[in-house]
């Protein structure tokens, strides 16, 4: 190989076999909202050192979804090797075999498992980093039974024996034994035509250690349903606490390009008790072509029919922007700003705001969606108009950008002015809270407050609503805004919401103790009741209060000797009974 020849490509392969004998068709069952197949290649799609996914599969309906979902399916593998006896590696061989006869340079393979689908991008990236030399780097998790420990085989008397080692007293003083997860193989390719041949362990492998949580394999309907349940937990434990939903009052135009009109949107927004107050950073030339038609509902509120013209009224200068932060800055609210460009983000950079918000519209702008990322602030990111595909292409790019997914909130959006209450389509939040992961927001385009309550109720961790002084104000967006009395409404109403929501454990309150000490009840005794008299059934009732033994206790009153004479109507304690309460 000359210096300027390319060592070869890394690409990601998946193995999906039409048959299951456990979970028919589980490699297409819907999980979290997607094909279980399609979750794999999303992760290594996400993944910046894969440079290609390939998927090996024998099932016409497994290779649509698979292409759907962006992976290659260079063809349909060989009836030999799609039956229960034929082993993963010579099919991973085939597949490697085959692309480089048609001229792929291959220097490494990672082969990820579609039955492990609480992987994710990050294990990829980090198993690819691996061990230095190893020919193979495989995921494992630390075993739950150990040989040392806990796992004995009989000898040919029967008897029983620790499989290695004399055994210890404590598993923590047990050697740490590792579980093959199958979730990544990280081959180097020539290691991977020698173990194709030779197996598994005739070549050097070192671990990418996993917790065990995300080691769930899926092969029945119960790790299927197990699984489900864990991304369901994470996404909920990743969410911050509802009690700190952040609240973003939305200027956006609605400063109507007079500076002074956005001050005092800033106050309102302080007044009402945001958390911060959003504007929008935008050049017309940089935004639409001139001449472009406005949006329907941008003529109706304004009577104009060009866009650029519109839009040229609404923008802020730099000198602007710099008198609004230092505005927002003195009266106590963070201020930030929606950029429309790079150049936009630089300069928002530049003011030093604490975050960025990308709006629906540009989500499929990759150069500002990676710019902005890049900046690693924290970053919002709004989805009207979008499919899951293009939410998940999006996060895509701003993980590759910034490295990792951290700080990064999903924002449900309907892109309506105003969104009409069956296009809010609401319960897609808890979706896309299992789907992605992710703290998921909600950016409400519809009239009054009920949307944004609800969105709050499902778990959403930020809310954004537009802000007016005015709504009889000229301009596209004031008709679809709250006024500054009506935002403070739907501030104290976000704040009561939230400290209804909870921790979602149900337990008995403290506040609720009065009310169980005279709402619940104790055994009583019905008649009076002599010492020394063995107390029967018909001697005892439940009454309240609840401040004796408790009715689910009362058979074990039944059958027990009166220490004492007990007066008919008197609440029953334990050390009326000869031998108080016995366990």
């Amino acid at each position: 190989m000359s210096a300027k020849q390319s060592p070869g490509r890394t690409i990601a392969t998946i193995c999906a076999r039409g048959g299951s004998k456990g979970l028919p068709g589980k490699n297409i069952r819907p999980f979290a909202g997607r094909p279980l197949i399609a979750r794999t290649i999303a992760q290594a799609l996400a993944c910046p050192g894969i440079d290609a996914v390939y998927v090996s599969t024998d099932d016409a309906e497994i290779a649509q979804v698979a292409r759907a979902a962006g992976a290659l399916v260079p063809y349909m593998r060989p009836a030999e090797l799609a039956t229960d006896e034929a082993g993963k590696l010579p099919v991973i061989e085939h597949l490697v075999s085959f692309l480089e006869s048609q001229g792929e340079r291959i220097a490494r393979v990672v082969d990820l498992q579609p039955t492990s689908p609480l992987r994710d991008s990050a294990d990829i990236s980090a198993a690819l980093r691996g061990k230095p030399g190893a020919q193979l780097v495989l995921s494992v998790c630390e075993a739950a039974d150990s040989p040392y420990f806990n796992l004995a085989e009989p000898d040919a008397q029967g008897w029983l024996h620790l499989c290695k080692g004399q055994g210890s007293a404590r598993r923590q003083d047990a050697p740490v034994v590792y579980a093959l997860n199958g979730a990544i193989y990280v081959w180097q390719r020539q290691a991977l035509a020698h173990a194709a041949v030779h197996g598994l362990w005739s070549v050097q492998a070192a671990p990418f250690v996993m917790p065990r949580w995300k080691s769930v394999d899926i092969d029945t309907l119960e790790d299927f349903e197990y699984a489900q349940w864990l991304v369901q937990r994470r996404a909920a434990a990743a969410a911050p606490s509802t009690s700190a939903v952040f609240v973003i009052a939305e200027a956006g135009v609605n400063h109507n390009g007079d500076l002074s009109l956005a001050l005092r949107l800033c106050d309102a927004a302080r007044a009402a008790g945001a958390d911060a107050v959003k504007f929008q950073t935008f050049r017309a030339e940089d935004l639409v072509v001139p001449g472009a038609p406005t949006a329907q509902y941008q003529a109706r509120e304004t009577g104009q029919q060009d866009q650029f013209a519109l839009l040229q009224q609404l923008e802020l200068s730099l000198d602007q922007h710099q008198a609004i932060r230092a505005h927002c800055k003195k009266i106590g609210i963070e201020f930030f700003s929606t950029p429309f460009s790079v150049p936009a983000v630089d300069m928002l950079v530049g003011l030093g705001v604490a975050r960025i918000k990308l709006s629906s519209g540009e989500l499929t702008h990759r150069a500002l969606v990676e710019r902005a990322a890049a900046t690693r602030l924290p970053l919002l990111v709004s989805t009207g108009m979008a499919s899951m595909d293009e939410i998940r292409e999006a996060l895509g790019w701003i993980g590759a950008a910034r490295g990792d997914l951290q700080e990064v909130t999903v924002l449900h959006c309907t892109s309506a002015y105003p969104a009409p209450d069956s296009a809010l389509n609401l319960q897609a939040i808890r979706s896309m809270q299992s789907d992605l992961g992710l703290p998921i927001g909600y950016s409400d385009h519809s009239l009054g407050s009920e949307a944004a309550l609800a969105a709050v109720a499902m778990g959403a961790t930020v809310i954004e609503k537009h802000l007016t002084l005015d709504r009889s104000l000229p301009g596209p967006d004031h008709s679809a805004s709250l006024e500054p009395e009506q935002f403070k409404q739907l501030v104290d109403g976000i704040r009561r919401v939230s400290a209804m929501l909870g921790d979602g454990v149900k337990a008995p309150g403290p506040e609720e103790a009065d009310t169980a000490r005279v709402a619940r009840r104790s055994v009583v005794a019905a008649v009076d009741i002599p010492p020394g008299v063995t107390i029967d059934a018909s001697m005892l009732a439940c009454r309240r209060p609840a401040t004796g033994i408790a009715p689910r206790d009362l058979e074990a009153v039944i059958g027990r000797i009166a220490r004492a004479p007990i007066a008919a109507g008197s609440v029953f304690t334990w050390d009326q009974l000869e031998g108080g309460k016995q366990e």
